[in-house]
């Protein structure tokens, strides 16, 4: 069963428990721990109902919250409340906002690139070109299906599937790689503009170098 996305997470200080931000994915509060020293992504059970309607009073990115273990919330008290606080907060808020929309941007590209249908349907293909066995000529069942409905040899369905394949594997690690060093990018941002010019730079590269 997968929670990910019914669960809320937050990106909190470690020092005092602070809630910096809620951002939008688990993908992007982790890019965003990543540039802050001494913070963490926590989560809070969200999916729970009585737990729902008492994190439906916080608002995690504009009020000032304290979390604690156990995912219990509560209003900062006000000695928590200095200059670094709001400083840290509105870095974590503005560098989740633009790793966010890396993060779309290049699904974006790999829906464009990737072609292997559903993820059942994907790991299915990965499975059956992992059992074949071109040197002793020996396909399974599934491949000279698809090969005997084209009417093709299982040979040349083979090595589709396999071209297929690896092209898009290199086109994934090409994205993850490009997505990674932006993201390096974002987290010496400190300021709106510069991360607004990072995006803009990643955005170039991916659909310029990307194509290519």
């Amino acid at each position: 069963m997968d929670l990910r996305n019914t669960l809320v997470q937050l990106v909190v200080d470690l020092e005092n428990g602070a809630v910096l931000c809620r951002p939008q994915s688990t993908s992007t509060a982790r890019g965003v721990i990543k540039g802050i020293q001494n913070t963490s992504v926590c989560t809070l059970a969200s999916s729970l109902t009585w737990k729902a309607r008492e994190y439906k009073e916080f608002d995690f990115n504009k009020d000032d919250l304290v979390w604690s273990v156990g995912g219990n919330i509560k209003p900062m008290p006000d000695h928590l409340k200095t200059d670094d606080f709001y400083a840290k907060k509105q870095l974590a808020q503005e560098r989740a906002k633009y790793i966010y929309a890396l993060e779309v941007y290049f699904q974006m590209y790999l829906t464009r690139v990737v072609d292997f249908y559903d993820q059942a349907t994907e790991t299915y293909i990965i499975s059956e070109l992992d059992q074949c066995n071109p040197l002793a000529n020996y396909y399974t069942y599934g491949i000279q299906e698809y090969a005997r409905v084209l009417d093709i040899h299982p040979e040349t369905a083979y090595k589709e599937f396999k071209l297929r394949y690896d092209t898009q594997m290199l086109a994934r690690m090409r994205n993850l790689a490009m997505f990674q060093k932006h993201l390096d990018l974002m987290n010496q941002c400190t300021t709106k503009e510069q991360l607004q010019d990072a995006l803009k730079n990643a955005n170039n590269e991916i659909w310029g170098k990307a194509t290519s």
